[in-house]
């Protein structure tokens, strides 16, 4: 009864590309794609089945370092930590996260995705590429705007579905969807 992620960002033995994507055993197809979300079957094995849950799994990675909140120098200084995209300013990271989230809607309803999951709410180590820094310092200038964007994909998704706006945008274990985007759910209650 569980669902199962057989390869996360991964996908089917393919003899032409020698890579991964889930979707051959499990119950998802799961991209993973930096910095924008997106999602695209070209060169994928055949043998995904058609009947998995599409989800872009990781996707994001800004990149933004604040001086004396990162994990790693070097004996210059100069910080090894890195994102997947960087940006100089904690306002180019908040308008990137929102532009990326609206670019998921898009996919919901072109590809048949069914969720996003920002990478990733805090930097991990030499991943810099989160919404706090390694030692918990909100990086976003804004915190209202990305909760509001948050908010407002979790509702069109609800909607989606259900046909009708959620109840209560409150965390509770008991209102989670698997077909929300989970974790833009946590990012809006941690911020």
């Amino acid at each position: 009864t569980r669902l199962v992620n057989d390869a996360s960002g991964g996908q089917c033995w393919n003899r032409y590309f020698k890579w991964f994507w889930g979707g051959c055993y499990g119950n998802t197809t799961d991209h993973h794609v930096y910095p924008s979300p997106s999602y695209n079957t070209l060169g994928m094995s055949s043998r995904i089945r058609k009947d998995t849950i599409r989800v872009v799994g990781e996707y994001g990675g800004i990149g933004l370092n604040i001086d004396n909140h990162m994990f790693a120098y070097d004996s210059n200084g100069n910080t090894l930590c890195r994102g997947y995209l960087e940006v100089q300013t904690r306002d180019q990271l908040t308008n990137l996260y929102v532009d990326y989230i609206s670019r998921l809607r898009d996919l919901f309803d072109s590809k048949g995705v069914v969720a996003g999951v920002y990478t990733q709410i805090t930097d991990v180590e030499c991943e810099c590429n989160g919404l706090y820094t390694y030692d918990r310092l909100v990086k976003v200038d804004d915190k209202a705007r990305i909760r509001q964007a948050n908010q407002a994909i979790i509702r069109y998704m609800h909607q989606l579905i259900h046909g009708e706006e959620p109840d209560t945008l409150e965390f509770t274990p008991y209102n989670l969807n698997i077909f929300q985007t989970i974790g833009h759910f946590l990012v809006s209650y941690l911020l």
